[in-house]
């Protein structure tokens, strides 16, 4: 039994509460418990009727107690005056009254797309700016529309004159900031959050027993013990600063101790009810059905001839429905689209999930963490790689989750999809086709008739952060997260699944799962980039200081994670990719295909398993097979053959190779060798180790600069340069300049963005180093660097150069298809373009693009295919170790050169 007064009785009895006996609590939710058919309307005065317990509980007469200090005594609603016990159950009685029908579902369904409807005669952004001006905090549009009824002045004359024993003008705007959760007493700073917006309110004591018990889940929560002891208390000034509230607060609601354990079962509750209910599937895509009608209907009102009735653009309009005039309505609507999909709702013919959407659920590119453990893998000791996810997901998240100001437009997305779901089935046709009708009694991939209605189901928002409700324990005022078992659990958000889902009819399903991954890939490669510093690592050459890496946001929806969430015919839709792949719907966004996954992708991986560059740069089946899945599909056994015919030089084997080109050099002089790194990287790292090699040669010094071996050099002796690789001989041409040349504007142009040399000089010195025999040896090389450094020594009067010697030819062992190598030279002058230029290769001048032309397999256009233990020389092909962005994506190289870290983009 529920008692109330005459002046409550009139409100339950007004017209607009009546109305809420015809909106259901749970909107579609019917349609999957039967039973959940309990409406607004005894959740308002459910609601009620737990307010007047609260007020009780304040009232009621309590021996005196020991409290802390600061505190100061028991309190009763008289001393909240002007605001009344009354007034406070009529807030709970009129709290949803501005609910639409199905309650939530269609105020979701016009926030989603807010510029399609009006708000009797003004826009929806006007209307809630109003509104919240007014009160100078952000509301819903239910509590906006429950406002717009209160402050009504109709409602004024009605409440003042009729329902209140006596006319008071400032009680309407009382029951207006309980309802809206704002300040409505100067004495007692949240007594309106027993109404609602509290983590334990009146609001969430209802409806979570109410809702529970009407779906049949088994829920038990003992409201009685909330009440038990709950009051108001006294405060102090400075207790009251101390607390947070305003400097006229001197009182404060609180709750009970002793019942407590309930709360925590009312946090558990609602979270449940999250999973299993406000959420379901079924009731989510009615939503989305009954959403894209009425987005529809505004959109063809503004057009003639269309069927639409413009009224249902109206929130007023649809406000004066119930649930069930409003779905009889919008079935009789003359246009077909629209009557159908309510017709839809009214008959419970529901489209199935096709796809699923969640940042859980997306890819990255780039397996930053196995190529970079030590960076970001778990190896890193730190939380980088969750700061990568975050940055890459964050603008998905925004775009497709449910009450966002960045919520993607349904109805565009929506159509965007079904518009691929064309061009693929087209596709499908087409290679179907082209087969030949050898099987008559197969069916086609491509169900017969149109293309299907789909559905966007956006991902479920997160709860906003509730207001924490004080409890009082022994004397002491704690605070609801200091106090409860279940931390950090208040926000019922924290435990459903924020997954979203595109809906259509079943036979299309496994179309409209692929149509979908590439829409929301297309739409990501808009979304701005941005950058994450990571902590830089000295052992592996990166500065100390933060290192800066640039992230692009791409959307990549995992195939394997949407088929478990969909249960989709895995089968069938493997047989779909198949035909894609052959018809070449995956040329132009090779991420999208399906994962490359052979013995060859894994040998390959074991091959170069051994190289650890810069950035501690590690080369493992996952991070060959992220670098294959760039291919398109037809060309990655092509890549994976390419890849079994390159050369991979380990310390041991540079070093054996070396050692010959040494020999060679050493039997030319009388005298003795001396070995200099040509190099401050690679030819440090080699020159180090040939050092030790070479320790009890009586032939062979090793010393550390070029300084120092011309002042031990005597005029038998020779100096020979070591390093791993000499190609196209930049590098070295390069070095031998800045030995020898102080501006580098007198250098030819080609060698001035070198860096890593050693400096110049002296010029006694360098008097001395033109007249020295000197030789390079290298474990790799070729004839064009011998050609370039000859001519080097010719330009800079060196007189005594006797050229390069190597074990091994570059690139002689390899072979590439023609298609494949017309893709590598694609991919690789635009990384070239980037990389040199600093911009696209198509905003390029006809000569750089010949240079870029000439360099994009390989400097020079070696095609070279040799990775060494750390390092990667620049004839091999410019796609194996070059990062970049092709064709406006990330490309992510097999293995990187030093220095070249610093271009890589994460996606």
């Amino acid at each position: 039994m529920m008692l109330f007064d005459g002046s409550s009785m009139r409100l339950i009895d007004s017209p607009i509460l009546q109305r809420m006996r015809r909106v259901r609590q749970l909107g579609f939710s019917f349609l999957t418990y039967p039973s959940a058919e309990h409406s607004r309307f005894p959740h308002s005065i459910g609601m009620a009727h737990v307010v007047s317990r609260f007020v009780d509980a304040i009232d009621r007469k309590r021996s005196p107690s020991e409290m802390q200090d600061g505190l100061d005594g028991y309190k009763t609603f008289a001393d909240l005056s002007p605001l009344t016990r009354e007034e406070m159950i009529h807030a709970a009685i009129m709290h949803d009254v501005g609910h639409l029908p199905f309650s939530h579902a269609l105020e979701s369904a016009i926030i989603a797309s807010k510029e399609r409807f009006e708000f009797g005669g003004c826009s929806y952004q006007d209307f809630k700016d109003l509104a919240e001006y007014k009160l100078k905090a952000e509301i819903s549009l239910s509590e906006a529309l429950s406002l717009a009824v209160v402050l009504s002045p109709r409602f004024g004359s009605y409440y003042s004159n009729y329902v209140r024993s006596q006319p008071d003008e400032d009680a309407q705007f009382r029951l207006a900031c309980l309802i809206a959760g704002q300040r409505v007493s100067d004495k007692c700073g949240n007594i309106q959050d027993i109404i609602s917006s509290s983590s334990v309110d009146a609001d969430k004591i209802d409806y979570v027993n109410r809702d529970a018990e009407a779906c049949g889940i088994p829920i038990g929560v003992d409201v009685s013990r909330v009440f038990l002891g709950s009051s108001m208390i006294g405060l102090q000034d400075w207790k009251a600063k101390e607390l947070g509230y305003g400097g006229g607060d001197r009182m404060v609601f609180a709750l009970n101790a002793s019942g407590w354990d309930t709360y925590d079962e009312i946090i558990r509750a609602r979270s449940v009810l999250y999973q299993r209910v406000y959420l379901h599937a079924v009731t989510r895509t009615s939503e989305a059905i009954v959403a894209r009608a009425l987005k529809l209907n505004s959109q063809y009102s503004l057009e003639t001839g269309t069927g639409a009735d413009a009224r249902y653009k109206d929130a007023v309009f649809l406000w004066s429905h119930t649930d069930e005039s409003f779905l009889t309505g919008l079935s009789g609507v003359e246009n077909k689209e629209i009557s159908q999909l309510a017709l839809s709702i009214m008959r419970r013919t529901l489209p199935k999930k096709a796809c699923a959407l969640g940042a859980v659920i997306l890819e990255r590119q780039i397996p930053i963490g196995s190529i970079l453990p030590r960076l970001f893998g778990p190896k890193s000791g730190s939380d980088s790689e969750a700061t990568l996810d975050k940055t890459v997901s964050s603008p998905f998240q925004d775009l497709f989750t449910r009450g966002g100001d960045d919520l993607i437009d349904s109805v565009d997305f929506e159509n965007q999809i079904r518009s691929e779901v064309e061009s693929i089935s087209a596709k499908i046709r087409e290679v179907e086709a082209g087969r030949g009708n050898k099987n008559k009694k197969e069916r086609s991939l491509i169900p017969e008739g149109e293309p299907p209605q789909v559905f966007f189901i956006a991902i479920a928002a997160l709860d906003q952060k509730l207001i924490e409700a004080p409890v009082f324990q022994h004397g002491e005022l704690l605070t609801a997260d200091n106090f409860t078992n279940v931390r950090g659990v208040s926000d019922a958000g924290d435990f459903f699944r924020q997954i979203g889902f595109i809906m259509a009819a079943s036979e299309w399903r496994e179309v409209v799962c692929l149509a979908t991954r590439s829409v929301v890939f297309r739409r990501s490669e808009q979304f701005s980039r941005a950058s994450i510093s990571i902590k830089g690592d000295s052992e592996f050459s990166l500065t100390k200081s933060p290192q800066e890496f640039s992230v692009y946001p791409l959307s990549i929806v995992n195939l394997d994670a949407v088929t478990r969430r969909t249960s989709i015919n895995v089968k069938r839709l493997n047989r779909i990719n198949d035909t894609l792949i052959a018809g070449g719907y995956y040329d132009h966004v090779p991420l999208l295909a399906p994962k490359f996954d052979s013995e060859e992708a894994a040998s390959a991986a074991e091959k170069y398993g051994k190289f650890n560059g810069e950035g501690g740069w590690t080369i493992d089946n996952e991070t060959t097979t992220a670098f294959l899945n760039q291919f398109p599909p037809k060309l990655r056994e092509d890549m994976v053959k390419l890849l079994a015919e390159g050369t991979f030089l380990d310390r041991n084997e540079v070093l054996t190779k070396v050692r010959i080109a040494i020999d060679n050099l050493k039997s030319r002089v009388a005298g003795r060798s001396y070995l200099v790194p040509l190099s401050a990287s690679s030819g440090g790292e080699t020159w180090s180790v040939a050092m030790k090699e070479f320790a009890s040669d009586d032939k062979l010094s090793a010393e550390a600069s070029l300084s120092s071996a011309l002042r031990s050099c005597g005029p038998d002796d020779q100096i020979i340069f070591v390093d791993d690789n000499a190609a196209s001989g930049t590098q070295s041409c390069a070095q031998l300049y800045s030995y020898c040349v102080a501006n580098k504007d007198e250098w030819p142009e080609e060698y001035r963005k070198e860096n890593a040399l050693f400096g110049l000089l002296s010029e006694e010195e360098i008097k001395q180093f033109k007249t020295v025999p000197i030789g390079i040896a290298v474990a790799v090389g070729h004839q064009t660097a011998h050609e370039r450094l000859e001519a080097t020594c010719s330009d800079l009067g060196i007189s005594h150069f006797s050229g390069i010697e190597y074990a091994e030819q570059i690139g002689e062992k390899v072979h590439i298809p023609t298609e494949l190598k017309e893709f590598l030279l694609s991919v690789g002058k635009q990384l070239f373009a980037l990389d040199r230029y600093q911009t696209k290769f198509d905003d390029l001048s006809s000569e750089k693009r010949a240079k870029c032309q000439e360099y994009g397999l390989g400097y020079s256009g070696f095609c070279g295919l040799t990775i060494l233990a750390s390092n990667v020389p620049t004839s091999t092909l410019t796609p194996i170790w070059m990062p970049g962005i092709v064709n406006g994506r990330p490309w992510q190289p097999l293995a990187i050169r030093w220095g070249r870290l610093r271009n890589l983009t994460l996606a």
